[in-house]
């Protein structure tokens, strides 16, 4: 397979900005931007990058080296490459996604979550990768880690029983933060868990906590924490065991009713901070295969689940 030419669009934090000091050099040891995994990645090549912002464009030159630049309207004129990076702001992702598939309709497409503003814009870029026939990646990375891989592959994860609670602690929004967790409890149980045909009951609602019944069978616990920079914890209590995941993703326990441990699944520091580079090394195999349309639905759920919890009030 030759090497996948890619474009960037959009260079913010996720687009470039996480692996850059101050001085516009890369920060070593890790891989948390789009640009350096790119760049990082054997079978990639970055061959655009795009920015409204000249001066970003100017500022990353040295690091970015041959690699063309421009604003978007500039880089759509050039040659087709065959995948596009999505990192824009999420109120312009669907304009910008329109603009590529008008100018390059064989591109394939790696899209920053939540994927669009909105539960409908969501379902228009869905609607517009069937029809074209487009495969569509979804940047919830934390599905794609080695430790998640394995836990779903556990013996005592295939016991586990019924989901009777989840207790999620973060910073940030529904859609900025949390949904990363609501990916994360797709990619584990399936889209019916949070599917909005389910009957749920807001419980309490606050700036600092959300708490929802669902069929009044399984709870649902939002925390926002005030320490911007804390680790994200998130627990998922079964009929037989309960699973806790901590460091951001980096560790999980699945415990015994007693809340002994009975496995771990840990990848160290050095892994999990070259994250992006594993989601391309995903992107890369997923390519050779056959469009895989259930990740995009799983962004569609998540979007329609944030609106219904936006729009309850508690009882």
């Amino acid at each position: 397979m030759s090497k996948i030419k890619v474009a960037v669009f959009g260079l913010g934090k996720i687009g470039i900005e996480y692996d850059l000091d101050s001085s516009y050099n890369w920060i070593p040891n890790q891989v948390k931007s789009h640009v350096k995994a790119v760049k990082d990645s054997i079978g990639f090549e970055l061959t655009y990058i795009a920015d409204i912002d000249i001066s970003k464009l100017n500022n990353v030159k040295e690091v970015t080296g041959d690699t063309k630049y421009g604003s978007l309207e500039d880089i759509l004129n050039l040659q087709a490459p065959d995948l596009a990076i999505i990192s824009v702001p999420t109120p312009e992702h669907l304009k910008v996604f329109n603009l590529i598939r008008s100018a390059w309709p064989e591109v394939n497409y790696l899209i920053e979550k939540p994927m669009g503003n909105s539960y409908l814009e969501a379902i228009k870029i869905l609607e517009t990768a069937v029809a074209s026939k487009r495969k569509i990646f979804i940047n919830y990375f934390r599905r794609y880690l080695n430790n998640f891989q394995s836990l779903v592959q556990s013996y005592s994860f295939a016991k586990r029983g019924d989901l009777l609670e989840v207790f999620i602690c973060a910073s940030g929004t529904m859609k900025n933060t949390f949904s990363h967790f609501l990916d994360l409890i797709i990619f584990l149980e399936g889209q019916h868990i949070i599917n909005t045909n389910n009957s749920f009951t807001v419980i309490n609602k606050s700036s600092q906590k959300i708490i929802l019944d669902r069929n009044r069978n399984c709870r649902f616990i939002f925390e926002s924490t005030i320490t911007r920079n804390s680790d994200f914890y998130m627990s998922m209590n079964y009929d037989n065991c309960k699973i806790v995941i901590s460091k951001n993703g980096r560790v999980i326990d699945l415990m015994n009713t007693r809340g002994v441990s009975i496995e771990h699944f840990e990848i160290s520091l050095e892994e999990f901070n070259n994250y992006q580079k594993t989601v391309l090394s995903r992107v890369y195999e997923s390519l050779k295969l056959p469009a895989d349309y259930e990740p995009i639905k799983d962004a569609v759920c998540i979007q329609k689940f944030i609106e219904l919890v936006d729009l309850m009030d508690a009882q």
